[in-house]
C-alpha cells in the first residue's frame, strides 16, 4: 500500500463513517467522502453545510419529509485539543427556509466519535417512532415507541436504563414531536442544539432520539508527539488566561455584566437597554451561587463552566437544571424583568424538559406581554390568560401552553414573526426577528456585536460573527485590535467604523470553530490571549498530516460561510433586506445608564453592511457573486 493511500485511509480514521440512513426504508449506507473535501471543509458545521447543499442542488425543492438532518462531532472531536468538545447539527431552517445549523457541547459528541461514525445522515420518514442507536461504526435504528411522548428526562433515563449510563444521548422532547417549530434537540439533558427547529425536524421524521454507546480508541493522529504536545501548550495557554477563573467559577453567567452598562440589556422587551443595578444584581452570577451544587464539565473542556442548580424550597421546589448560562438570565430574567433566581431555574427546566429553545420561547412570551401592556392585544385574544411582564407564574404558564399547543400557545409555538399575522399588523410592529426567528439580544450597541447578531446566516443570534472585543474596551487597545483582529477600533464600543470588517473575521473564527468543534470559549473569540488561528492551524496540520497553516484555515473559514450564505440566497431569497434589525432598533433609544441617548442610526448601519460586503467580495445585496464562489473554491456552486 503506498503512502499516500494509507494516510487517506487514517484521514477517513479521524473523521470517522459518514453513514446515511434513509428513514423510509431502513436502509443505510456509507458515503465515501474524498479527502479533499475534508481539507476544504474540515468536518463539523462545516461537512454538514457541504452535503446540504449538495442534496439542494440535486433536489431542489426537497418534500418537507426529505430534509436532511445532520449531525457531526467537529474535526478535532476525540483529540486532546483543548475545548474539542462541540457537535453540529444542521439542516434546512423552519423559520427562514435558508440554512439551519445548531451547536451544543456536552459529552455526546466524544462519544459518538469514539463509536467510530463521524457524521450521520438522516433522510425520509419512518412509519413509527423510532431511536438510533450508534455502536462499534455501525448504526442501527430502533423501536422508539416506549420513549416516544416523553420527556427528555424521562427518555434519558429510558435509554440509559438499556445501554448503561456510559451511554450518551440527544434526544427531542414532546414539542419536538407535536409540530412546535422552536423545538430543539437536548444533549446530555440540558445541553441545547437550539436555533432552527432542527429538533422539530427530526420528529417530523419520527426521530427520538441518537444513543452514541462509546468504545472505541481515541482518535487518530498523523503526528502524535507533535499533537500531543502542541496540544499540551495550547492547554496551558487556556488555563493561564483570566478567561479559565472566570468560567470554572461562574460558566458563562458574569456575561450579563457586560452587557447592561453599554446599554445591550433587552429589558422588558427593548423597552430599553439598560435594568437597574438593584434588580440586576438579584439575578447575577452570585444570585445563582445560592443555587449551585456541583461543579463539572465534559471530558475535554478545561474551565469545566457547567454546574447543576437546584430549587429547595418554596413555589418552584424540586426544580433542577444542569446548566445556566447567561442567555437563560437575559432570556427569561431581564427580558421578562423576572428578579427570582428560582423561577429562572424551572423556566430553563421546563423548556430542557419539552426540548424547546429558549431565546425562541422566552422572545416569543416577552413580546406577547408587550403587546398586552400597549393594549394591542385582549384577553380575548389570550385565552382569558393574562400575559404579564415581572410575573413568574405567568411565564412559566405560557411555556406550557406553548409546549403543549392549548389554545393561543399553538400559535405562539409557531414564534412571534409568524403570530403576528394572526394576532394582528399593528403586533407587527413589535417583532423582533431576523431571518423571521426571534432575535435574543439587543443589537444597537456594541456596534460589532449588533452587527454580527444582524448577519447570522441561521438567523439572529451571537455564535455566528458577533464579536466580544468591544466587552473589554481596556484590554483591546488599538495596538491589540489591530493585531489580533486587524482591525484597530475592535475594543471600542460605539464606534461603527472597521466593524463590517471585524465582524467577517468572527464570521470566518465561528465557521472553524464550528467545524473543528472548538469551544469558542477557549479562542481569540473570547478574549485576545487565547487560542487563535494559528494555533487551531497547528493543531489542524498535526492531526490530519496536511500541511495547513492560518492563512489556509482562514480561507476554510470563509469558504463555509460563504457556501451558507449561498444557500440563504438561492433556495430562501434572502440577500441585503433580510439583514437589517427591525424597525424599533432605529427610532428607539437607550433611555438609562452610562449610554443613555445613544441608538442605531440607519445610515452608520448601512455603512456596516458595506464594509462587511465587501471584505466577503460579495455584491450590494450581500449575495455571493460567481467570482466570489470560484475563489472560495465552491465553483461547483458557481453555475
Amino acid at each position: 500500500m503506498s503512502k499516500s493511500r494509507s494516510h487517506a485511509n487514517s484521514v477517513h480514521d479521524l473523521f470517522g463513517r459518514v453513514i446515511h440512513i434513509n428513514l423510509d426504508t431502513g436502509s443505510m449506507d456509507q458515503i465515501h467522502i474524498d479527502p479533499s473535501v475534508y481539507r476544504r471543509f474540515l468536518g463539523g458545521r462545516g461537512l454538514n453545510q457541504y452535503l446540504l447543499a449538495k442534496y439542494l442542488l440535486r433536489a431542489s425543492p426537497p418534500e418537507d419529509s426529505e430534509i436532511p438532518v445532520l449531525i457531526s462531532p467537529g474535526l478535532l472531536v476525540g483529540t486532546s485539543a483543548p475545548g474539542a468538545v462541540r457537535i453540529n447539527v444542521d439542516s434546512v431552517n423552519r423559520f427562514s427556509g435558508g440554512i439551519g445549523s445548531a451547536n451544543a457541547g456536552g459529552d455526546f459528541a466524544r462519544a459518538m466519535k469514539s463509536t467510530g461514525i463521524g457524521t450521520l445522515v438522516l433522510t425520509g420518514q419512518s412509519d413509527t417512532p423510532c431511536y438510533i442507536e450508534l455502536h462499534a461504526g455501525q448504526a442501527r435504528v430502533c423501536d422508539g415507541r416506549g420513549v416516544w411522548g416523553l420527556r427528555v428526562g424521562d427518555a434519558t433515563d429510558t435509554l440509559q436504563a438499556t445501554y448503561g449510563h456510559q451511554c450518551q444521548v440527544m434526544c427531542i422532547g414532546p414539542a419536538g414531536e407535536s409540530g412546535v417549530r422552536s423545538g430543539c434537540i437536548i444533549v446530555d439533558r440540558s445541553r441545547a442544539a437550539a436555533k432552527c427547529g432542527i429538533g422539530t425536524t427530526l420528529g417530523e421524521k419520527r426521530v427520538k432520539a441518537i444513543v452514541a454507546v462509546p468504545g472505541g480508541p481515541s482518535n487518530w493522529a498523523h503526528e502524535p508527539a507533535e499533537f500531543t504536545r502542541l496540544s499540551g501548550q495550547l492547554w496551558n495557554k487556556a488555563m493561564t488566561s483570566p478567561t479559565a477563573s472566570i468560567m470554572s467559577q461562574h460558566g458563562t453567567l458574569c456575561g450579563i455584566n457586560t452587557k447592561n452598562p453599554f446599554g445591550a440589556a433587552p429589558y422588558r422587551h427593548y423597552q430599553d437597554g439598560y435594568m437597574d443595578p438593584d434588580r440586576i444584581v438579584q439575578i447575577n452570577e452570585r444570585a445563582f451561587k445560592q443555587l449551585e451544587g456541583r461543579r463539572f464539565g465534559p471530558e475535554g473542556c478545561p474551565y469545566k463552566c457547567r454546574a447543576t442548580y437546584r430549587v429547595e424550597s418554596g413555589t418552584y421546589a424540586g426544580s433542577q437544571v444542569d446548566v445556566i448560562e447567561a442567555n437563560t438570565i437575559q432570556d427569561f430574567g431581564i427580558k421578562l424583568d423576572i428578579v427570582d433566581p428560582a423561577a429562572i431555574v424551572h423556566a430553563q427546566m421546563l423548556c430542557n424538559e419539552y426540548g424547546m429553545d429558549i431565546d425562541t420561547v422566552a422572545e416569543t412570551i416577552a413580546w406577547l406581554c408587550e403587546c398586552f401592556e400597549k393594549n394591542l392585544i385582549t384577553l380575548e385574544d389570550t385565552d382569558g390568560w393574562i400575559p404579564e411582564f415581572a410575573n413568574p407564574g405567568s411565564l412559566a404558564r405560557w411555556i406550557e401552553r406553548i409546549a403543549t399547543r392549548k389554545g393561543l400557545g399553538a400559535t405562539l409555538g409557531e414564534g412571534s414573526y409568524r403570530a403576528a399575522s394572526v394576532l394582528g399588523s399593528e403586533t407587527q410592529t413589535l417583532v423582533s426577528a431576523m431571518k423571521q426567528q426571534d432575535l435574543y439580544e439587543a443589537v444597537q450597541i456594541p456596534r460589532g456585536y449588533g452587527l454580527g447578531a444582524a448577519l447570522a446566516t441561521r438567523g439572529g443570534g451571537h455564535c455566528s460573527g458577533s464579536p466580544f472585543t468591544e466587552s473589554y474596551p481596556g484590554l483591546v487597545d488599538e495596538r491589540v485590535g489591530e493585531a489580533v483582529y486587524g482591525v484597530p477600533t475592535a475594543g471600542l464600543p460605539s464606534v461603527y467604523t472597521g466593524k463590517g470588517k471585524l465582524v467577517a473575521f468572527h464570521e470566518r473564527l465561528h465557521s472553524i470553530n464550528n467545524a473543528l468543534g472548538i469551544c469558542g470559549f477557549v479562542t481569540i473569540w473570547q478574549r485576545c490571549d487565547l487560542l487563535d488561528l494559528r494555533d487551531l492551524a497547528g493543531l489542524v496540520a498535526r492531526a490530519t498530516g496536511w500541511d495547513m497553516d492560518e492563512e489556509e484555515l482562514a480561507a476554510a473559514g470563509e469558504r463555509i460561510h460563504t457556501m451558507e450564505r449561498w444557500v440563504n440566497a438561492q433556495y430562501a431569497d434572502l440577500g441585503r433586506a433580510d439583514d437589517y434589525p427591525p424597525n424599533r432598533f432605529f427610532s428607539s433609544r437607550v433611555q438609562r445608564g452610562p449610554y443613555a441617548g445613544v441608538g442605531l442610526e440607519r445610515m452608520a448601519f448601512d455603512e456596516m453592511l458595506e464594509e462587511n460586503y465587501r471584505d466577503h467580495e460579495w455584491d450590494s445585496d450581500g449575495r455571493p457573486t460567481r467570482r466570489s464562489l470560484e475563489q472560495c473554491d465552491l465553483g461547483e456552486f458557481s453555475q
